[in-house]
């Protein structure tokens, strides 16, 4: 790699950084070209010299908080035991990252997005880190693919549902009872396995 090809990355992760920090701070609300050039210390005119736009930027960022939530995920489950056990703490630890990140969460599930496979990524996110476990089940504990497709579509919805809940109208009102209702729906369904 050539000084130029270096100085660009460099630069480049410069505006995504700073487009990170802004969104993990302060949120989507807060994200424009002039805030981002500013806190990664350029001109927002050099920015598109480095992206088309903010929905590139913010595609690049959706992937890196991907990566990251990923991580924490498999970070806080390496150590449990495949099949209904890490299933649970797979969601319970999912849940938990974006409750530390609403800006992220706001990000993901709230915001409308331009780049199509950005959306598919995330609405694929929960799943992907479940399947190895929910093939574990399917073929340890005599369930059908029908069956454990119908389980999937309810985490992914209610999870996703709890959190807007809880992220966006603080229903319920704390944390405690919030998390106590989590508990509660992953048993539910997790029960009927």
């Amino acid at each position: 790699m050539n000084n130029k090809d270096v100085q660009e990355q460099r630069v480049r992760g410069y505006f995504i950084q700073a487009t990170n920090e802004i969104l993990r701070g302060e949120g989507i609300s807060n994200l424009s070209v002039r805030n981002v050039a500013e806190k990664a210390g350029y001109s927002y005119a050099t920015l598109y010299n480095y992206f088309k736009d903010i929905n590139e930027l913010l595609s690049v960022c959706i992937i890196d908080f991907i990566e990251e939530s990923k991580e924490f995920i498999i970070g806080e489950t390496k150590d449990i035991t495949q099949g209904k056990d890490r299933l649970e703490a797979i969601i319970k630890s999912y849940v938990k990252f974006f409750i530390q990140y609403p800006g992220i969460f706001e990000l993901f599930y709230i915001t409308p997005l331009k780049n199509s496979d950005s959306a598919k990524a995330i609405i694929s996110f929960l799943e992907e880190m479940c399947n190895e476990d929910w093939t574990y089940i399917i073929e340890h504990d005599n369930y059908s693919k029908e069956e454990i497709d119908i389980n999937k579509e309810s985490v992914k919805y209610l999870i996703t549902g709890l959190l807007v809940l809880y992220n966006n109208r603080r229903y319920p009102t704390n944390y405690v009872n919030f998390r106590q209702m989590v508990d509660l729906q992953i048993e539910n369904i997790l029960r009927t396995l």
